[in-house]
């Protein structure tokens, strides 16, 4: 049986990996700054899962994005909206 793939992100997803990605860029965020930020919480993330998120490889998921934005100092509606 073939292994099954993941399915790509949809564009709400690739999206808001965007909106992420400008905010890592511009508070120079890294991914595994980020990941260090996550790693205490309720819903910790290594650097490859979000390297994977926040290049649009993976969808990213409503507690994923909840906890991404409160780490950046932003909130949900600005990760998808890109309003920062």
């Amino acid at each position: 049986m073939p292994a099954q793939r993941a399915p790509q992100a949809g564009p709400d997803s690739i999206k808001a990996a965007e909106n992420i990605r400008m905010i890592m860029a511009r508070d120079r965020v890294t991914l595994r700054d980020l990941s260090a930020k996550l790693a205490d919480t309720d819903r910790p993330i290594s650097p490859a899962q979000l390297s994977r998120l926040t290049s649009g490889q993976k969808s990213i998921d409503l507690d994923q994005l909840r906890a991404i934005s409160t780490a950046l100092g932003m909130t949900m509606a600005a990760a998808l909206n890109g309003v920062v």
